[in-house]
């Protein structure tokens, strides 16, 4: 999960439970403050009867209409009873479906004021004391008015609370892109340095907070790597290169010695010994040479258009000159139908350097038998592959044969020094290609380069 959705996530989660807190309480407040006024409206509406029946013969003329016009103000489905103190009724008003257990109505005599509810019915009952006696008069009703006010208030509520939740998605959304705003540009600048361009750096932004901080720390993390790149790099350079000339000395220097056919046998094979190894330590240094350019010196290597047939004929020619007891059977298969599909935006020379890695390669590890060199157009990629019938690779080599200096168990008895697959893979990844092996050992390999 991204953290712009974290936020939002969590600042959604605050705000909802903030809001549910807050429904949740002016619920229950409404509640009870609902429940409480219409039992001050029973209470009132009891103390009325009680005036009604009992206090008829006492109240003056016009108090007694004025009551009267309040009776008449009758709550929805209301129902009053009167009952002594034996719960026996006396002047009972209306009947109602529902029954009064004595238990309630010794809880009206002691607290001579009483609330209770039955289902969606309440009560209030009052205790009264009279000439004629005492009395329990209960009123009941049944709060519609306020249970509707009720209900649609937590309907409001609740629509509220599904909106509100809504607007505190968009709103974190929007202010945790805000906040996070340079984090994407981040990512992208950083995406873009590679070994080639360490002189890039990201911005530091406003210099205060932790992602200025972040950049900033980055920035010394790239300087360190770009002074170690640089320090790589310089120094297999210059150890390719000055080992080149001591190297070339020794070759030339062996081969003139082998021209005196008077040397003693010994001598003879010991300089020859030295003339192998020179040549095995100029192919090293050779080698590592060309994978220090392509690693590190991408800016100096010159990209144009390139037709891969055209690598494909000049790497096997270049081949077969320097090997020409070798066969390479060359194949063009499911060509398409405009050679301007073959075309890739490279290098010639690093092109045809890596064929030629991967056809000594396939030589080398099958005992110089036949190799094929196949190139074909896939699923409008084009793919150059190279198979032979050697030795193989097995199948927990596979990913290691492309690391510098590697050799699997089967190969270490062969000739090489490990570079080769290596500075195949590096370009093919500079070239934006995909160096894809499939071996099967004792039988061959085939490696595919998909661009």
């Amino acid at each position: 999960m991204k953290i712009r959705t974290k936020i939002t996530v969590v600042f959604t989660a605050i705000v909802t439970v903030m809001l549910l807190l807050l429904v949740f309480l002016i619920n229950t407040f409404s509640t009870r403050y609902t429940r409480k006024d219409f039992y001050n409206q029973l209470l009132d509406r009891a103390y009325v009867h009680a005036w009604i029946w009992l206090e008829k013969d006492e109240l003056p003329p016009g108090e007694y209409d004025i009551i009267r016009r309040w009776e008449l103000q009758e709550l929805p489905e209301e129902i009053v009873r009167i009952y002594d103190l034996n719960h026996d009724p006396a002047f009972v008003k209306e009947e109602g479906d529902f029954y009064l257990s004595d238990d309630k109505l010794e809880s009206i005599l002691t607290e001579r004021e009483h609330y209770f509810s039955i289902g969606n019915r309440q009560f209030a009952g009052i205790f009264y004391r009279d000439n004629q006696g005492d009395f329990l008069i209960i009123a009941s009703a049944i709060d519609r008015h306020g249970s509707s006010q009720l209900y649609n208030m937590r309907m409001m509520s609740v629509l509220l609370l599904i909106a509100s939740v809504l607007l505190s998605i968009v709103i974190g959304h929007h202010f945790a892109g805000r906040i996070l705003a340079p984090l994407p540009k981040m990512v992208n600048r950083v995406n873009h340095i590679s070994a080639s361009n360490l002189h890039l750096r990201l911005e530091k932004g406003n210099g205060r907070d932790e992602l200025s901080e972040l950049a900033q720390t980055f920035n010394k993390m790239l300087q360190r790597l770009s002074d170690s790149f640089e320090i790589h790099s310089a120094f297999i350079a210059n150890a390719s290169h000055e080992l080149r000339t001591p190297i070339t000395t020794i070759i030339g220097e062996s081969e003139v010695a082998l021209l005196n056919n008077e040397m003693p046998e010994k001598y003879r094979d010991t300089i020859q010994i030295i003339l192998n190894e020179s040549h095995r330590l100029k192919n090293i240094s050779d080698g590592l040479l060309d994978l220090a350019q392509v690693v590190f010196d991408k800016d100096k290597i010159t990209f144009e258009c390139v037709r891969l047939d055209e690598v494909l004929i000049f790497a096997r020619q270049a081949y077969l000159d320097s090997y020409p007891d070798r066969k390479i059977e060359q194949i063009f298969e499911k060509m398409p139908e405009f050679p301007e599909a073959l075309e890739i935006n490279g290098s010639f020379l690093l092109l045809k350097m890596a064929i030629v890695n991967l056809l000594d390669n396939a030589f080398k590890f099958s005992n110089n038998q036949p190799v094929e060199l196949i190139l074909s157009f896939n699923n409008d990629q084009p793919v150059i592959l190279v198979r032979d019938r050697g030795i193989g690779i097995a199948k927990s080599d596979i990913e290691k044969v492309t690391h510098p200096f590697y050799r699997a168990e089967n190969a270490r008895s062969y000739n090489g020094h490990g570079i080769g697959l290596a500075l195949v893979e590096k370009i093919m990844i500079l070239h934006r290609a995909k160096l894809q092996i499939e071996s099967i050992p004792n039988e061959g390999t085939s490696v595919k380069c998909i661009f």
